[in-house]
């Protein structure tokens, strides 16, 4: 279980960071040009991982279960 719940903090991390990194490029300006970009990227990071693990926390269950019951079976 614990191992599902790794993956969807790498996946949500990356993808805040992702989308932190190319919304500036795309806009034509420098990523993290000033300290505020920075402070917005931590809390985005923070809000996106809490809320991956609370939302999805149902998902995750049955993944785990799924895979369980896979095991098993070999």
């Amino acid at each position: 279980m614990r191992k599902y719940h790794i993956k969807r903090i790498g996946i949500a991390i990356l993808l805040t960071f992702y989308f932190f990194m190319l919304t500036p490029i795309m806009q034509g300006e420098k990523p993290f040009s000033t300290s505020a970009d920075y402070f917005a990227l931590i809390l985005a990071i923070i809000v996106g991982v809490l809320a991956s693990l609370f939302i999805f926390d149902e998902r995750i269950k049955k993944e785990y279960e799924q895979d369980k019951v896979e095991k098993d079976e070999r």
